[in-house]
């Protein structure tokens, strides 16, 4: 026959309500072993054996039902237990230890030290001093950057005579202490420390950094090498490398220096610092010496960046010191810097020949030439180089005379004179320095040194001084960076093309450096006007059309030919073949291509005054894009939107509005920031309404941890008549609402019925535990720890989750453990601000209440009532309920005046709520 739970439990049910205690646990546990997941008859199971003073088997279902709770991740119920346990046996450590296991898990980190400093009294009144020690090193390792805690931890093992782990626990406190800073615990845990070793050299090590600290390098060199054990300790020595150049012994550190960095490479603070302080005495060759050691090392690492810093401060010192020339090509060339290599091989080679090394001068030159053979000062110097060692510069190879003779023919066309030869000889020079400083420009302008860019321009200009091709690269490169020389380089192209004739792409030159606004872009007309004569022997300058769009927007393809502007404005020059002289490079052939044109487009008339590029395209329309004011800095909707969460988390208000509003100022009609404004205003906005209307004080608060559902058995024997009745509201689990709650009723008589043997906090209180009464032995160094563990943890409850502490006094409350319900629900509203509440402030409110009324407590229910009257926003019907209960607690504390007061409140906003009818008439009536 199938089992009837329902009827099995109905059974049981009778046998508690006839007092049949032992056929009901019987018959409860018969319905456990039918439904083991129904844990809640472990908890009935106990309770009435507690109620037959059965503690042993209490305890045994109780232990079990906490196991089950931990084993299934029901942490916060399987603390209740515990609670409940150790008020029952206060004499179990166990219980205290298993306790703070499960509060270290639910990150309780004050509660959890609590229990461990519970049971390392305990164990240190039984004189079991080791495993009072283990705990105390758990106390420890749940906060390990305490010092007090570790201070006291080592002052324990000094007093049982452990005095190498104490000297180990005051080593490891300094070394905390010299991380946050702390020099009174630094002083206090070295002071004990050199008491117990004062030749340890742990210890002695951490004397040097203290000494170092406190800039005392003569300090730090008597305490390490007046101890063996750290002279081939390399963080040892690395402190004696820092105290010798700190202390101006150079000497000292220069047979320090290799090894020391040799043994942590990462480290080039040391190197850098002795080199500082060889220049500072331009002991130039004492700097040089290390770095030339380690080069090697460093440029495997490929961490040759701080090398070469201190090489170049070396080079800015002495420019001729070849070692350091020599040492940074080499650095160069291995790490193919290719932006250093050339300055400094153009030194060295400046410095050989100083110095008469005019072999090794000639190398570097030949070098250089290699490297740019069309470079003509690089080539005269090598030049220079041989003829001083009598040796004859090479003459031409083969085929580039080949090459010469290709250019003679044909052989018709008369020889050149020897002015004309001169002259073009000139001009090929010029071309040379121009396109090397071109070069060199696109360099240093791609590495952002824009003062050496500039300068390479001045030089090709003082080889040719109206090169357009320079012009217009200083025009580009400065527009941005440096508008007065743009200006002076517009202006400069606008007199030039004057000069030529070309007078509309001069004016649009001379309005852009009369606008500085005006982007330096420009699309040049080709012009028929003849240009000035030719110079004898040299190709006569022509007319020349340019384009500096391509040079500043990129080159386009084009598949078709595009009108000029002056064929839209019916000027119609078409355009001419160019031939360009030496010094001009012309990136596209002009020349319109032989294909069949498409019709021109019909004639846009365009101001061509602005200097802007070609006329725009015909309009298609687009969407819509949002603008914003020129100039103005693009707007970052992804940052603005994390800095207003960031003011709404916090609760400043004002600021995100604010915040808001400045991006409305700044960024008008744009959709993202109208997104932000109703983010902030919908955030703002009033808390809507309680969603169910409250029939009692307040909500029931929802259970943490949802245990297997329960049919409890019906409620014992009621409490004697002149026990006040509970309160209307949320019934609380243990009390009279409850099925169990004469039952519970009856163990909190049994707990007092043992109450000689269980400390105070067993008997009821304020205190969630009282420690144990101290005997009349010695006093230990764990008492102060203990007494600092009390006064000193306030502040670290408010940084404890109030959900948890929540949750816990949730549970507790169901467990009957009124005190330490009361302790949860205080630290939750303990650290509210005026005027900010917690979440769930009025379910807390109302439960401390409630607690204090199962108390009997009546007038501090008045108080945690009132309390729950401030939050804001209160709907009508949670106002009431609270209204109601409040007269309650007035009416059992016996001020019938304020009763009838709270209950005419509810009346005149519901006459039909609750029987506060009935109760205005039985007040009045006694009246």
């Amino acid at each position: 026959m199938a089992f009837n739970k329902a009827k099995a439990m109905q059974e049981a049910e009778k046998s508690v309500s006839q007092g049949k205690t032992s056929q009901a646990i019987k018959q409860y546990l018969l319905v456990f072993e039918k439904d083991p997941a129904d844990l809640a008859l472990l908890n009935t199971v106990g309770d009435l054996y507690v109620r037959e003073k059965n503690m042993p088997e209490a305890l045994k279902y109780f232990h079990k039902l906490a196991d089950s709770y931990t084993q299934e991740g029901f942490t916060v119920k399987a603390i209740a237990i515990y609670k409940k346990i150790s008020k029952l046996d206060p004499a179990t450590v166990d219980v205290l230890l298993k306790m703070a296991e499960l509060y270290s898990v639910q990150g309780l980190g004050r509660e959890a030290r609590e229990q461990y400093s519970q049971a390392v009294e305990f164990y240190r009144k039984k004189n079991q001093n080791d495993k009072a020690l283990d705990v105390f090193r758990k106390i420890v390792a749940l906060d390990p950057e305490n010092t007090n805690y570790r201070v006291r931890l080592a002052d324990f093992l000094e007093s049982q005579g452990k005095k190498a782990d104490a000297a180990k626990i005051y080593v490891e406190t300094v070394e905390i202490a010299l991380r946050k800073g702390d020099n009174a615990t630094i002083d206090l845990a070295m002071k004990k420390a050199l008491n117990l070793e004062p030749k340890n050299p742990e210890l002695q090590f951490l004397r040097a950094r203290i000494a170092i600290g406190k800039n005392q390098p003569d300090e730090v060199e008597k305490i390490i090498l007046g101890t063996p054990e750290l002279a081939s300790n390399p963080a040892s020595r690395q402190i004696l490398l820092e105290a010798y150049i700190a202390g101006h012994k150079l000497d000292a550190a220069e047979k320090l220096l290799v090894d020391v960095f040799r043994g942590n490479p990462a480290d080039f603070a040391s190197m850098a610092a002795y080199c500082e302080q060889c220049l500072g005495t331009n002991e130039i060759d004492a700097a040089f010496k290390p770095l030339n050691s380690v080069a090697d090392l460093m440029i495997e690492n490929k961490t040759t960046g701080p090398l070469m810093e201190v090489l170049r401060k070396i080079w800015a010192k002495t420019p001729g010191h070849i070692p350091t020339l020599e040492l940074i090509s080499k650095i160069a060339e291995k790490t193919a810097d290719e932006f250093t290599l050339p300055e400094v091989l153009d030194a060295l080679g400046n410095a050989y020949v100083k110095a008469g090394a005019l072999e090794k001068a000639e190398k570097i030159y030949r070098q250089l030439v290699a490297r740019e053979p069309e470079n003509e000062t690089l080539k005269g110097l090598l030049k220079q180089v041989l003829q001083k060692q009598g040796k004859e510069p090479e003459a031409a190879k083969p085929e580039d005379l080949s090459n010469v003779e290709m250019a003679l023919t044909p052989e018709t066309e008369a020889a050149p004179t020897a002015e004309e030869a001169a002259i073009a000889a000139k001009e090929a020079d010029a071309a040379a320095v121009v396109k090397e400083a071109l070069d060199n420009c696109d360099l240093f302008n791609r590495y952002g040194l824009m003062d050496k860019a500039f300068a390479e321009l001045d030089k090709a200009l003082s080889a040719s001084p109206d090169n357009i091709d320079v012009y217009k690269r200083m025009l580009e490169i400065s527009q941005k960076s440096d508008r007065a020389r743009a200006t002076l380089a517009a202006r400069a192209l606008a007199r030039i093309y004057s000069e030529r004739g070309d007078h509309g792409t001069a004016k649009k030159y001379e309005h852009m450096a009369t606008s500085p606004g005006t982007h330096m872009m420009v699309e040049e007309i080709p012009q028929t006007t003849e240009a000035p004569p030719p110079t004898s022997g040299a190709a006569p300058p022509v007319a020349t059309e340019f384009d500096l769009s391509e040079e500043f927007l990129g080159q386009a393809t084009v598949t078709t030919p595009k009108p000029s502007p002056d064929a839209t404005l019916g000027l119609g020059a078409p355009p001419v073949s160019v031939t360009p002289s030496p010094t001009t490079e012309i990136p596209i052939d002009l020349t319109p291509p032989q294909v069949e044109q498409a019709p021109p487009p019909p004639v846009q008339e365009i101001d061509l005054t602005g200097g802007l590029a070609p006329p725009p395209p015909p309009t298609v329309e687009a969407p819509l894009v949002e603008t914003q004011p020129v100039g103005a800095p693009p707007f970052n909707f992804e940052d603005s939107k994390v800095e207003i969460d960031y003011y709404m988390d916090q609760g400043f208000r004002d600021e995100a509005r604010a915040a808001v509003q400045t991006l409305e100022e700044k960024f008008p009609g744009n959709s993202q920031v109208a997104e932000l404004r109703a983010r902030v205003e919908g955030q703002l906005a009033p808390r809507p309404k309680v969603e169910e209307a409250l029939p009692q004080a307040v909500p029931t608060p929802p259970p943490v941890e949802v245990p297997p559902p329960v049919v409890e058995p019906p409620p014992l024997p009621t409490p004697p008549a002149s026990t006040p009745a509970p309160p209307a509201g949320p019934p609380a689990a243990p009390s009279g609402g409850d099925t169990l709650g004469g039952l519970i009723g009856d163990l909190e008589a049994s707990l007092d019925g043992i109450a000689t043997d269980m400390p105070p906090a067993a008997k009821g209180g304020e205190a969630a535990m009282a420690k144990p009464a101290t005997s009349a032995s010695p006093a230990s160094p764990l008492s102060g720890f203990l007494d600092e563990l009390g006064e000193g943890e306030q502040a670290a409850a408010a940084q404890d989750d109030p959900q948890t502490h929540y949750d816990l006094g949730v549970a507790f409350r169901e467990m009957n453990l009124l005190d330490e319900a009361i302790g949860e629900f205080q630290k939750v509203v303990k650290g509210a601000q005026k005027g900010v509440f917690p979440r769930n402030f009025l379910q807390v409110c109302t439960l401390l209440a409630l607690c204090f009324m199962d108390k009997q407590m009546p007038v501090i229910a008045i108080k945690w009532y009132l309390r729950a009257l401030e939050m804001p926003d209160l709907d009508e019907e949670a106002t009431m309920a609270v209204q109601y209960d409040l007269g309650v607690a007035y009416e059992q504390s016996g001020d019938t005046r304020k009763a009838l007061e709270k209950y005419s409140e509810v009346y005149s906003q519901n006459i039909d709520y609750r029987d506060v009818a009935e109760k205005i008439r039985q007040l009045q009536s006694k009246s």
